[in-house]
């Protein structure tokens, strides 16, 4: 199933849910994936909705259970990063070549290449994948231990809160736009974009174009990283190797880099206009006014 609440559950019953699957469709991607650099892909995507989950619901967990399972899931996310990372790099030099359409030297693009494919194969390990696996197994159950508490009042906080913090890191991108800023900015992002996901049932009209505004704004973000972990990378075969000299691509990738953060800038200020309790006020409403056509789910 999508990410998304059911007509007829509970919000309790559909957080459950929702976790249970992202957790098996991760331990399906690790294990099952004919291409082991997608199923890690798809393994962390899974995770981050897991962990979007538990942020929107930290108040019927609680905090400690909350730091638990939010902890434990990181760390399994974080063991799959290097296997990610190499693919990223290629990925976003193909991309950054398609959008110069030539403009680049080939024999620069090809250099480049030969050099990130070692680093590529390096992190391949299915030690690990197994490893992750085999833990997401043995936390399934943990999952769907949560209190009494039920309704929107059980997301509220939690909801604010992600707005909030998506609005404080829009402001940090804009005062000191490092790469830092803006990464952990489009983490909160892909937290409400994932959450506006779950709750797009309430209200479709309006929370599914969000949910794709939102998207956008993540997409961008994310090319913009996976720019800079291109740099990075570039920059350090480049300081090993005196015959290597990529400033004419690297002069394309900042310029590339910097129409995505102004894109971001521009969309993240309209999406994070209004006020973080109004925002939620008015999901509220939405949820009220669906719950009223489902009076036997809370």
């Amino acid at each position: 199933m999508a990410l998304r609440l059911e007509p007829h559950e509970t919000l309790s019953a559909g957080i459950d849910r929702v976790t249970r699957e992202e957790i098996q469709r991760a331990r399906g991607s690790l294990l099952g994936a004919a291409d082991p650099e997608a199923g890690v892909l798809e393994a962390r995507k899974s995770l981050k909705k897991v962990r979007a989950v538990l942020r929107l619901s930290r108040a019927s967990l609680g905090k400690h259970r909350f730091r638990v399972e939010n902890r434990r899931y990181r760390d399994l996310a974080r063991r799959l990063a290097d296997q990610r990372v190499g693919a990223v790099r290629i990925a976003a030099l193909n991309a950054l070549a398609a959008e110069l359409d030539g403009q680049a030297p080939k024999r620069l693009l090809r250099a480049s290449r030969r050099r990130l494919v070692p680093l590529r194969r390096r992190h391949d390990d299915a030690v690990i994948r197994a490893e992750v696996a085999a833990a997401l197994e043995t936390t399934l159950p943990g999952i769907t231990k949560r209190s009494s508490r039920q309704g929107f009042g059980g997301i509220r906080p939690g909801l604010l809160r992600t707005y909030r913090r998506g609005r404080e890191g829009l402001r940090e991108a804009i005062e000191r736009p490092t790469p830092a800023a803006f990464h952990e900015w489009r983490k909160r992002v892909k937290d409400l974009w994932y959450q506006m996901r779950l709750l797009a049932p309430a209200c479709p009209v309006v929370l599914e174009p969000l949910a794709d505004e939102i998207h956008r704004l993540s997409r961008d973000l994310g090319e913009a990283h996976d720019l800079d972990h291109l740099e990075s990378a570039l920059e350090l075969e480049a300081s090993t190797d005196p015959f290597f000299d990529p400033e004419a691509l690297l002069v394309a990738l900042r310029d590339a880099r910097a129409m995505r953060r102004a894109a971001a800038i521009d969309l993240g200020s309209r999406l994070y206009a209004e006020a973080p309790k109004a925002f939620v006020a008015r999901l509220e409403s939405y949820w009220l006014a669906w719950r009223k056509t489902e009076p036997a789910v809370g």
